[in-house]
C-alpha cells in the first residue's frame, strides 16, 4: 500500500518544552491508526502539529507528496477539529456540513454522507441541541463532507455508548474502504485493537509501536504508563 502521510523529525515545542521529541511517522492509504496515551502526555499536541494550529520547531509533514509550502493543497489533504465543540453551535449539522464542503474546495454528496453516518433524523437541528453522540456522529459528517484524504479525530469514541461506538466503528471501516486514512485516539483499547491497523504509544515525544491484540497491548500499556507512573 502506497504512503499517503510522512512526518519526518517532528519537533515541537511548547513554552519551551519539548513535547514532540524527533517523531517519525508513515502511515498508509486505506489504513486506521490509533495513538494511545493517558491524557497530557502530547496527543493533541501532535495532532494540532499535523495541520499547523502549532507550529513545529524542526521536521516534515508529507500528505499525498504535498508539504506545507504549498499551504493550500497541503490543507484540502487534511482535516482535524479537536471536538464537536468546534462546530458552529448556532447552525444545523447540515449547514456545518455545507460550510465545511465550501470551505474546502470539494464537492460533497452531502445526502450520501448524512446517511452513512446516520444522523438524518437530526440533520435539521442546531449543534447547540444535540447529545453528546450525536455532537459526535455530527463532527465525522462534517469531517467526511471536507473531502480531505487524511482526517484526525482526538477521541472520537469517549464517554460514548456501545452502540454509538459500534456505529462510529462501522463509518471508519467504510470510509478505509471509501479511500481515507484516519489518525485517531483514545483511551479504549479494546474497541481500538478491533478496529485498528496499526496503534502506537506515544510516550517522552515519540511513537513506539504497540501490539494489535488487545491481552499483549493491554499488558505493553500498565508496564509503559500505569507500572512506571507506580514507581
Amino acid at each position: 500500500m502506497e504512503e499517503l502521510i510522512t512526518i519526518s523529525n517532528l519537533h515541537v515545542k511548547i513554552k519551551k518544552e519539548m513535547i514532540i521529541n524527533n517523531l517519525s511517522l508513515s502511515l498508509k492509504k486505506n489504513s486506521i491508526n490509533c495513538v494511545v496515551a493517558p491524557n497530557g502526555m502530547g496527543k493533541t499536541t501532535l495532532f494540532k502539529s499535523l495541520v499547523n494550529i502549532i507550529p513545529i520547531e524542526s521536521g516534515e509533514i508529507k500528505i499525498n507528496l504535498e508539504t506545507l509550502k504549498n499551504r493550500r493543497k497541503f490543507n484540502r489533504n487534511i482535516f482535524f477539529l479537536e471536538t464537536s465543540d468546534q462546530l458552529f453551535s448556532n447552525l444545523t449539522v447540515y449547514e456545518n456540513m455545507l460550510f465545511i464542503a465550501k470551505l474546502w474546495e470539494y464537492k460533497s454528496d452531502l445526502e450520501n454522507i448524512i446517511d452513512l453516518v446516520g444522523v438524518e433524523s437530526y440533520k435539521n437541528k442546531k449543534i447547540k441541541h444535540l447529545s453528546l453522540g450525536m455532537k459526535q456522529k455530527a463532527l465525522i459528517a462534517v469531517a467526511i463532507s471536507s473531502g480531505a484524504r487524511f482526517i484526525i479525530f482526538d477521541e472520537p469514541i469517549n464517554g460514548l455508548d456501545i452502540e454509538n461506538i459500534e456505529n462510529i466503528a462501522t463509518i471508519f471501516l467504510t470510509l478505509k474502504s471509501a479511500g481515507k486514512t484516519i489518525l485517531l485516539s483514545s483511551h479504549n483499547i479494546f474497541e481500538i485493537s478491533k478496529l485498528c491497523d496499526n496503534i502506537y504509544f506515544l510516550n517522552n515525544g515519540v511513537l513506539k509501536t504497540a501490539p494489535l491484540d488487545y491481552e499483549l497491548l493491554k499488558e505493553e500499556y500498565n508496564e509503559l504508563y500505569v507500572t512506571k507512573r507506580r514507581d
